[in-house]
């Protein structure tokens, strides 16, 4: 085969790919459909229901600030994580001891 005939056989092959993987999907909504029928509910109606909260992801808990900026007191890092560029200065000058923040 030659180059473009091989470029034409993707080509191809990526169209029939998207539309059997649309067939896929719809029909997978149906069967989605009829579950939630069986059961009294509306599809539309149990996705809302699982919805995360919004401004917080689920499963995620808000850590306690073990570090505080010296200069800026809004900085905060939980010791978690990669560590802030001013971090990693303090620990390089031998500060970072005098930003724990003591409970």
């Amino acid at each position: 085969m030659s180059t473009k005939e091989l470029k034409d056989l993707i080509a191809s092959a990526e169209a029939m790919i998207a539309k059997k993987e649309k067939a896929e999907r719809q029909s997978a909504l149906k069967d989605a459909q009829a579950a939630a029928a069986k059961w009294g509910f509306d599809l539309k109606e149990l996705i809302d229901a699982g919805a995360k909260p919004a401004g917080r992801k689920a499963g995620k808990r808000q850590l306690k600030p073990k570090f505080r900026h010296p200069e800026n007191p809004d900085l905060t890092w939980s010791g978690v994580g990669r560590k802030p560029k001013w971090v990693l200065e303090a620990e390089s000058a031998g500060k970072i001891d005098a930003m724990r923040i003591s409970d």
